[in-house]
């Protein structure tokens, strides 16, 4: 429970974080095309996080230390972005998004602890429940981005987010786990192509996400959407992430990685074709953006607990992390050259390309060779 609690701070800080800071850079900034920079900023910061993280070798039972730095980097880049907010600078805003970026990244090792708690058996829905702790981030946001009016700026939702990330940060170092890795105390053999249809998949369930909410809180502006409809249309994608982790993981352990991560990409490709489409309605919208956050969900969820298995458990933070690693760079890109895509080409032009990534996740998943023998579906081992 606690770290699904953790992953409700992690999810409402996220959730403000790029709806708000968004909505910032384009008024501070007065470009469309600028709008998507916070996200990249937040992710470049990811980058650098987990550049050190990877080197980092560390054993579930020590993962809580970094989860803490990572809660505590989260107050301080939102600090900064409050300030950037009250003196209306882009710059400090940046700055202040790239630091919470790499908060957040490490934040979200919450994942790794799950994997490292429970066998291989059960390990997908571990994953699951803990991120559906992120419905109840998801829930907050929304009020949190209602204690000031956002559209001439606001420093207070920064300010709330802070304080509540530094609580966050002395619970998590108050976490005591009791890692059991492996029943054989080895790691499960993976094919690479299994390998690569985990990657892939992260991979395009990321830039994904970053395009359609970036070009999504665009077009909805363009539409005469008020803020609190964008922050609610935008809600609908972030529940249907979290909300559908357990469904997935369950998926995933009961018939199997390879099953769970084709339905991903399936859905992945759906939400592109209705971003092509050009809606103009909002609740079209909300639709796509859930689609999208369905396929995030079973990709990273699946795709998680596919790249634990193959690793020791001293091993697994730094293979999560190499692939969290990639995943941010190219959601980096995607970031920025999704809402430039869009001043150009509008909804069509990016949800076409959303569509053809979406695609290669799905060859990528039906190369792999199906699953064997149904792993165990026992609890963890105490």
């Amino acid at each position: 429970m606690s770290l699904a609690a953790l992953q409700a701070v992690v999810t409402a800080a996220v959730l403000v974080g790029q709806t708000l800071g968004t909505i910032e850079a384009r008024r501070l900034s007065g470009s469309d095309a600028l709008a998507g920079s916070v996200i990249s900023a937040q992710l470049v910061g990811g980058v650098v996080a987990l550049r050190l993280v990877r080197r980092y070798p560390a054993a579930s039972d020590r993962v809580p230390g970094l989860v803490a730095v990572g809660f505590a980097t989260i107050a301080a880049g939102t600090l900064v972005c409050g300030v950037a907010v009250a003196r209306g600078s882009l710059a400090m805003l940046l700055a202040g998004s790239t630091i919470l970026g790499a908060g957040s990244a490490t934040a979200l090792l919450l994942r790794t602890t799950a994997t490292g708690l429970f066998a291989p058996g059960v390990r997908a829905r571990a994953v699951g429940i803990v991120a559906v702790g992120g419905i109840v981030g998801v829930g907050a946001a929304p009020l949190i981005l209602r204690l000031a009016p956002t559209s001439n700026g606001a420093a207070m939702p920064w300010i709330v987010i802070a304080g509540t990330a530094l609580a966050a940060a002395l619970v998590a170092r108050t976490v005591k786990v009791t890692a059991i890795g492996d029943r054989d105390g080895a790691p499960a053999p993976t094919a690479a192509a299994t390998r690569r249809a985990a990657i892939t998949a992260c991979v395009v369930a990321g830039a994904a996400m970053v395009a359609m909410m970036s070009t999504a809180t665009l077009q909805l502006h363009h539409l005469g959407a008020s803020d609190d409809v964008v922050v609610a249309v935008l809600a609908a994608h972030y529940a249907a992430m979290f909300g559908l982790a357990i469904p997935f993981g369950v998926l995933a352990d009961r018939r199997g990685r390879r099953a769970a991560l084709a339905l991903a990409g399936a859905l992945l490709t759906t939400s592109g074709i209705g971003l092509a489409a050009d809606p103009h309605r909002y609740l079209t919208f909300a639709a796509v953006l859930a689609l999208v956050g369905a396929g995030w969900s079973g990709a990273f969820v699946t795709g998680t607990a596919m790249l634990a298995d193959a690793a020791t458990d001293a091993a697994r933070t730094t293979l999560v992390a190499r692939n969290d690693l990639v995943v941010a760079v190219t959601s980096a890109i995607a970031a920025t050259s999704a809402t430039a895509l869009f001043a150009r080409g509008g909804s069509r032009a990016v949800g076409t390309v959303i569509v053809v990534l979406a695609l290669v996740a799905v060859a990528a998943a039906a190369a792999m060779k199906p699953d064997g023998a149904k792993p165990s579906l026992s609890g963890p081992d105490r």
